[in-house]
Formats: structure tokens, C-alpha cells, sequence
């Protein structure tokens, strides 16, 4: 053996005689005796006490059990390897012996280097096998490791072996295999069992390494894929046989599958997409990325993305640091709007969301970066803002964008002790106008007086469409006597005949001014006076303009609680019809009859 230390040995004679002079000749050799029993049953005993290197066995023993029936048990228990020494070499006993696979047979009397060269030779052959064992042991574990199942087909005998990964492989218990060839077939799935068939059958033939990927007929938790790699050896008999290594693929299918699957969508996306480094660098980008940016994937590669495309993410941090704060963000992900440029130039506005990619240790790899140009939608916005604020006929501001820049003119002349002005216009005799031409001829001068107006102000003043004819103006830090000015610009401009339809069309408008602070301190009232001024200014003619006074208040209040209280004689039932004739004095006859509604409240307040 190759060990130093001394070999240790174990003596099963029943002739004490005998065994103590054995033991002399060992130690002779340098042996270490580390026990010396009569019977089979002490040796049983003490041999896993003693553990010895090899024992010497005789047949014949005290007790019940013979040596061949120990020997038997000990390699069965302790893989101790036995050398008989006996004196019987009768056919029976000899075959008994042989089935015990004994490392040594020796008959008495023996050689002393005889029973030296036989101790020796058993050593050698021990250390040799638990080499080989050892081997096979990790060779074992290794494939078992690594999923992979041994099998040998021989076709002269129609047989399939296998060990027990093998069976496992194909969802059976792990057990080694060893049937019928056919019965191994129908373990394969049928649309792929001819080809399994031709693939060995041409390793047969030809001797050639072959590969061969194939389906199960275990068809639980979907389909399960099998690699084969086989090649054909020279057996007795010039017979030949199969030798080939199975491994269970399916995962590797799987993610095979996944991956063409990402390459499709990566390579199909219409959203740009592009693979970065830790570095920012571009590693891959799809079609897409091409299509909107106008940069190939040859130009883009191992570029700092963020600088080939110019990124802008408003006041997020530079491209390093904020690479750098999602690689340890707790989710890895990050989504916005940022501004890009085009290889043209072109500034675009793009969604973009950024994932990190770790790698095996938890640390960002990758980042995948995708993004869509949203300029559609960063119109649309856009133009949604503007309506929302803009009358979509005229274009003007709206009420509510109105509303805003008077506040802010009334808060600019509070806080600069200045006075600025309201204008309120309504068009005269529209109504009749819209009605005979229609109302696509109505909605074209809306256009037009709109146009006019806003060419007839000041950069700083505000015109804005309330709605059907009704325009309002807010002149900001201006006098009285500027108002009077621009309402009478305003008359001049407006009255210029309009050709619509093939027809001139003269327009006019009454216009009602009301000033900051004299008529009012708040949106509210300041429309309300300028709107009286107005209304005042149609009932003096039309095609002028009023400044809003304490009597057209009193009077409009009059009139409006005249209005209400015309409103509620009629719900009330309080008008009543009266006739009187009508009487000619100097033909002394009645010559018609008046038809007259009485107010009867009215009456009875005198």
C-alpha cells in the first residue's frame, strides 16, 4: 500500500498453536496483529473495534459460523478485504470460498514469502479498487450533480441499461433500468421516436459521436426535453455497443424560448430600446431605437446613451449620479418624461423608463432603457391646455383665462395705486343677423370682430370672447380718457363693412366701461358695471359706448325689480285684462276698444 503506516491485520484461526506462530511470521514483516480470535462470532465482534487493513480467515472455526460465512459477512459489513488460510482444498470448500470473492486462497503449510507476496498482492489490489470506487463515487455525484443519466443499449441483445438517474429523467422512480429496447422507446415521445431510432442507429453504423435532443412522453408540468450524447464502442464478440449520457434540458428550452421570445419583442418593440453598461455605454439597441432616433446601431454602440441623445431630465442630477442612485434603489426602476435629440437635431419629447439588470451577486450589470417619442402627445397636451383656456371659435382667451388676467391687472394697479379698465362689448342686431344669414356666416364675423379686436389693443391689454357676441377687454394701468380713446378705435375699426357671402355686411357695438377702483375692487363687480354701462349704451342707439355711473345702477335696479315683479304677476295672477272704448267726440259714437292689462298690485300701491 502507499500509506506509511503500518498495515494492521486481524488472525481468525481456532489453533492457537497455529495462530500465535502466524502472528510471529507477520511481525517479521513488519505486520501489526491488532487481534487474534478463535470463531466467527468474535470476529464479528471485534473487527469493527480493531479495523484492521485485512484479515486472515481460516475455513474451519469454533462456534457455529465457518470462515466463509465471516469473510462473507465482513466485506458485506466493513469492506474488509479476507485472504482463506486453510488447510482443506476439497472442490465444495473451494467453491464456497471463490463465491465469497476472497483477495487470496492459500493452503497449508505455506511459504513465509509466499504468505508475504499473497498479503502484499491483496493490499495492492484493495488499494486499487477503493481507488476505483472513489472515482466512480465522484463520478456519480458529479452526474447526479449535474442531472445527467449513464445508459448503454445493446442491440445484439435487444437491451437498454441505465442507472438510476436515468429513470428519473423520464419520471420514474430512481432505480438503474435494464429492459427491453422497445420498452425504452416508448419512453420517448412519439413524434420524435423515429428520429431518436436513426440517431443511434447511425451511431451504430458509423461510430461517430452523435448528439441527439428529443421529447419525453412524460407529459406532466408540460413538455420535458432530453439531451442525448452517445457514441458507439467495439464489445466482445465484434459485437458493438451504444454508450451515451442523458441530461434534462427542459429548462434550457425553456429559456431558450423565453430568450427568442425577448429577442422578437426587443427587435418587434415600438418603443425604442437600449442596453446599457454600468458605464452608460450602449451594448444593443432594437429597430426602433433607429426609427427614432435616426441613429444606427453601429453608430450607437459604446456610446454614453445619455450624451449621444443629448437626455434632459429637467432637474434630476447628472447622467452618473442618477445611474448611480437607481443601481441602489430598492426597485431597480425609474419612469418620466425627458427631453432628447434626434441625429438631425431635432429636440423630441420622450417616456422613458430605466430598469437595472443585476447580475448574479445583486449588483446592477445592465440597465435597460426604453422610451417612446410622445411629441403627439406633447401636442395634444398642449392643445387641450389651450382649449381649456381659449375660446375654440375666435381663439381668444376663455372666461376662465380672462378671469385670471384681470385678477392679475386689478392686483398690479392696487399695488401700483393706478387704475385699470374694463371694457365690456356686445355686437348690435347679431341675433337678427345670425338668424337670416345662418350661423356659419355668424361664426365667421365672430372671427373677423375677433381679429379686430385683438389687432386694435395694446401687447399688454387682454381681449377675451365670453360667449355668443359678447367680447370684454382689460386695459391695464390706463386712465379714463385711454378707455374713451380705445372705445371710440374700437367703434371706427368695427364699423368697416365685412364682405361675407358675397355680400357687405356693416357691423356695430355697444361698449360699457367700468374702472378700477371708481366702479369696483373685485372681478365681480367690475363686470357687473361695466355689463349696465353696456346694456345703457344700447338704449341710447347702439354703436356707442357708456362709462358706468350710480344712476344707470339705480336705473337698472329699477328696471330689474320691475322685471321680477312682472315675473311673479304672472305666476301670481295678479295682471288683469280691462277693455274701454275708444269714443269719437265729434261724432258722439264709440269708434273702437281698447285692450288694457292691468298690475293690480301696482294699483293698490297707488
Amino acid at each position: 500500500m502507499s500509506t506509511s503506516l503500518p498495515i494492521k491485520l486481524m488472525l481468525v484461526e481456532d489453533e492457537r498453536v497455529v495462530a500465535f506462530d502466524l502472528k510471529n511470521q507477520l511481525q517479521s514483516f513488519g505486520y501489526v496483529v491488532g487481534a487474534m480470535v478463535a470463531s466467527g462470532e468474535q470476529a464479528l465482534q471485534r473487527v469493527a473495534e480493531v479495523a484492521p487493513d485485512l484479515v486472515l480467515m481460516d475455513i474451519h472455526l469454533e462456534g457455529k459460523m465457518d470462515g466463509v460465512e465471516t469473510a462473507t459477512e465482513i466485506q458485506l459489513r466493513h469492506q474488509i478485504p479476507v485472504i482463506y488460510l486453510t488447510a482443506y482444498a476439497e472442490d465444495d470448500t473451494l467453491r464456497r470460498a471463490l463465491a465469497s470473492q476472497p483477495f487470496g486462497y492459500l493452503v497449508k503449510p505455506w511459504d513465509a514469502r509466499e504468505l508475504h507476496a499473497t498479503i502484499q498482492m491483496a493490499l495492492a489490489r484493495r488499494e486499487v479498487e477503493v481507488a476505483v470506487e472513489s472515482s466512480e463515487l465522484r463520478l456519480k455525484l458529479a452526474m447526479e450533480a449535474a442531472s445527467l443519466g449513464v445508459f448503454e443499449w445493446l442491440p445484439q441483445f435487444n437491451r437498454m441499461r441505465g442507472d438510476g438517474h436515468l429513470g428519473a429523467l423520464f419520471g420514474d422512480r430512481p432505480v438503474p433500468l435494464d429492459e427491453a429496447w422497445d420498452n425504452f422507446l416508448v419512453r420517448v415521445d412519439d413524434d420524435d421516436r423515429d428520429r431518436v431510432i436513426a440517431s443511434l442507429s447511425e451511431a451504430l453504423t458509423c461510430g461517430s459521436a452523435v448528439r441527439i435532443e428529443f421529447r419525453t412522453a412524460r407529459t406532466n408540468d408540460g413538455p420535458h426535453f432530453l439531451e442525448a450524447n452517445v457514441k458507439a464502442y467495439p464489445g466482445t464478440n465484434a459485437q458493438r455497443r451504444v454508450l451515451g449520457v442523458l441530461q434534462d434540458v427542459s429548462e434550457r428550452r425553456r429559456t431558450e424560448d423565453r430568450l427568442r421570445q425577448s429577442g422578437v419583442v426587443f427587435h418587434s418593440a415600438a418603443a425604442a430600446i437600449a442596453i446599457v453598461d454600468v458605464e452608460r455605454r450602449v451594448a444593443a439597441v432594437n429597430a426602433a431605437f433607429t426609427r427614432i432616433t435616426g441613429y444606427s446601431e453601429a453608430e450607437a454602440i459604446g456610446l454614453d446613451l445619455d450624451l449621444l441623445l443629448r437626455v434632459q431630465r429637467g432637474k434630476q442630477v447628472g447622467s452618473a449620479g442618477f445611474f448611480g442612485q437607481l443601481a441602489l434603489a430598492a426597485d431597480g426602476f425609474w419612469e418620466g418624461q425627458v427631453f432628447c435629440q434626434r441625429r438631425n437635431g431635432e429636440s423630441f419629447p420622450s417616456w422613458q423608463s430605466v430598469s437595472v439588470v443585476p447580475s448574479a451577486a445583486g449588483k446592477a450589470d445592465n440597465f435597460v432603457i426604453s422610451f417612446s417619442d410622445v411629441s403627439d402627445i406633447h401636442l395634444a397636451n398642449e392643445k387641450l391646455k389651450h382649449l381649456a383656456h381659449h375660446d375654440s371659435l375666435t381663439g381668444l382667451p376663455n372666461r376662465l383665462l380672462f378671469n385670471d388676467r384681470f385678477e392679475q391687472a386689478i392686483k398690479l394697479a392696487r399695488r401700483q395705486k393706478n387704475r385699470c379698465l374694463l371694457l365690456f362689448l356686445d355686437l348690435d342686431n347679431f341675433k337678427v343677423l345670425n338668424d337670416t344669414l345662418g350661423h356659419d356666416v355668424g361664426d365667421e364675423l365672430l372671427r373677423v370682430v375677433a381679429r379686430r379686436l385683438r389687432d386694435a389693443l395694446r401687447g399688454n391689454d387682454t381681449v377675451a370672447r365670453l360667449g355668443g357676441d359678447e367680447f370684454v377687454l382689460v386695459a391695464g394701468s390706463a386712465s379714463p380718457d385711454y378707455g374713451a380713446e380705445l372705445a371710440r378705435k374700437l367703434l371706427d375699426t368695427l364699423r368697416a363693412p365685412v364682405s361675407l357671402v358675397g355680400e357687405e355686411i356693416t357691423v356695430s357695438v355697444s361698449i360699457g366701461i367700468a374702472v378700477f377702483p371708481d366702479d369696483g375692487r373685485d372681478v365681480p363687480l367690475l363686470m357687473r358695471a361695466a355689463d349696465i354701462a353696456m346694456y345703457s349704451a344700447k338704449a341710447a342707439g347702439r354703436d356707442r359706448f357708456r362709462f358706468y355711473s350710480l344712476d344707470m345702477a339705480e336705473r337698472s335696479n329699477e328696471r330689474l325689480q320691475i322685471e321680477q315683479g312682472l315675473r311673479r304677476a304672472i305666476e301670481m295672477d295678479d295682471l288683469q285684462l280691462h277693455y274701454q272704448p275708444q269714443v269719437s267726440l265729434a261724432e258722439r259714437r264709440v269708434i273702437g276698444v281698447e285692450a288694457l292689462v292691468r298690475w293690480r298690485l301696482q294699483i293698490e300701491q297707488g
